[in-house]
């Protein structure tokens, strides 16, 4: 008994279907998997008879209970939706047909999601001295609290009704943090979103990135390639090797790099990196900017990266990474000279030839002071709503726990 809902087994509902049929090797055939922790069935993918090398599958049914053999210990069970109706699965799986005059399919999902499916079946394995997956015929002498049908429904048209306001809430806050991220390129575009023909404010001038970079060869590079550094040249330890996976949106992570050896190191200093180098990714996340930082000895810069050196009497090194990464003027310049190509790809004589606007380096400092300040402001406001998210993606799992012990 469970807060006035007796406790049934599975079996008063449940009838196993054991049915399997021949691949025809001509037809495409989808097939599913059962994300873990009741997190419902999925679409894996779809195939042509004749690449499975298992010719006997099951046929699915809509509303059927699957169930991983396997996976079932931790949550892999679901109840399959309409639009899955007639896919196939192995024999790892087993499914089930639900009398609804009994059980209302919904309220046996709900019923799965709130846990206590798996925590049963991690009882039975625990159990079992000689194997850690399920057999067939212990889901049906799992329990479940089984009120009658009429008020199943009445369960199920509540949860709904709570869950329907709780995914309302979590879009709101998701829609509020991108328009709060969307502050600081609305604040760059405000500023900097100009046409080559409108007239700058006083003190203002028009700059290619060449125009800005330090005289000479160490102005700009690219990193090395070909010959110069391959696959075969990583190593689990060594001097660090800085790839994009370090370039984030004005965030270096040194903790993503690979490692060369040092004396491939020694062979490559030339394309070595120092605290305050900005380094753009030149394909992949093409023309993500961070400026290096905390580098405490030799570190290396590769292939799909561009090292640029700027001349910080004429620029705030800062600003210009904002610019390139949040500024719709520098994304419709990317999008101008890229066009045509298969896929975006950066050269040297694409990011020096990108025009942008400046104020004398003073402004620049005052403008980057701003936005530092509602950088802070969208950060706070962030995190006060991804705390919100967690506390409302636990209000899903409480109503739940409400709903099988009677109280909803």
């Amino acid at each position: 008994m469970t807060n006035g809902f007796e406790l049934a087994p599975m079996k008063a509902f449940l009838k196993h279907r054991k049915e399997f049929f021949v691949i025809d090797d001509a037809k495409q055939y989808k097939r599913v998997t059962v994300r873990l922790h009741a997190q419902g069935v999925v679409l894996r993918d779809e195939i042509y008879g004749s690449q499975l090398r298992t010719k006997k599958q099951q046929a699915i049914k809509a509303g059927d209970l699957l169930v991983a053999e396997i996976d079932a210990k931790v949550g892999g069970v679901g109840v399959v939706p309409l639009e899955l109706a007639g896919a196939i699965v192995s024999s790892h799986y087993y499914l089930y047909e639900i009398d609804e005059k009994v059980c209302h399919p919904r309220f046996l999902e709900y019923y799965i999601r709130s846990g206590a499916v798996e925590q049963q079946f991690q009882e039975v394995v625990r159990g079992s001295t000689n194997y850690a997956s399920i057999r067939s015929h212990h889901t049906p002498e799992l329990q479940i609290p089984l009120p009658p049908l009429d008020e199943q429904r009445r369960i199920v048209a509540r949860i709904e009704e709570l869950a329907a306001l709780i995914e309302e809430a979590q879009a709101l806050r998701a829609e509020a943090r991108e328009e709060a991220e969307a502050l600081l390129s609305s604040e760059l575009d405000r500023r900097f979103d100009r046409s080559k023909d409108s007239e700058l404010p006083p003190r203002w001038n028009w700059f290619t990135l060449g125009d800005l970079l330090i005289r000479g060869k160490d102005g700009i590079r690219t990193g090395p390639f070909g010959t110069l550094l391959s696959k075969s040249d990583f190593r689990a330890r060594g001097v660090p090797l800085i790839g994009i996976a370090c370039v984030d949106r004005d965030k270096f992570h040194p903790d993503r790099c690979d490692y060369i050896s040092e004396r491939k190191a020694d062979a490559l200093t030339r394309y070595r990196l120092v605290n305050g180098d900005a380094i753009v990714a030149r394909s992949g996340t093409v023309g993500r900017c961070c400026i290096v930082r905390n580098v405490g000895g030799l570190a290396i810069m590769s292939s799909n990266l561009m090292r640029l050196r700027f001349n910080t009497d004429e620029c705030d090194l800062s600003l210009v990474c904002q610019l390139l990464n949040s500024s719709a003027l520098i994304h419709k310049q990317i999008d101008e000279m890229c066009r045509g190509t298969t896929r975006t790809f950066f050269n040297q004589q694409i990011l020096t030839s990108m025009e942008i606007p400046l104020p004398d380096v003073h402004d620049q400092h005052r403008i980057v002071a701003h936005l530092d300040d509602l950088q802070d402001q969208v950060d706070e406001l962030t995190a006060l709503q991804e705390a919100t998210q967690v506390e409302l993606g636990a209000l899903l799992p409480s109503v739940l726990d409400r709903a099988f012990r009677g109280e909803l």
